[in-house]
């Protein structure tokens, strides 16, 4: 896991589903700045991913 995600996980309450989507798009190497901000939920994740 990514520095980046591990401080994402410490600032923002993401629930398991969209902490799934964010270590996914990060094993893919993608950017996940566009997909960080919390209200979105874990689909709206997958989908920008």
């Amino acid at each position: 896991m990514s520095k980046t995600l591990d401080k994402l996980f410490e600032t923002y309450a993401y629930d398991s589903r969209q902490k799934a989507q964010l270590r996914l798009a990060d094993e893919k190497g993608l950017d996940i700045s566009k997909m960080k901000d919390p209200k979105f939920n874990w689909e709206q994740m997958r989908e920008i991913s």
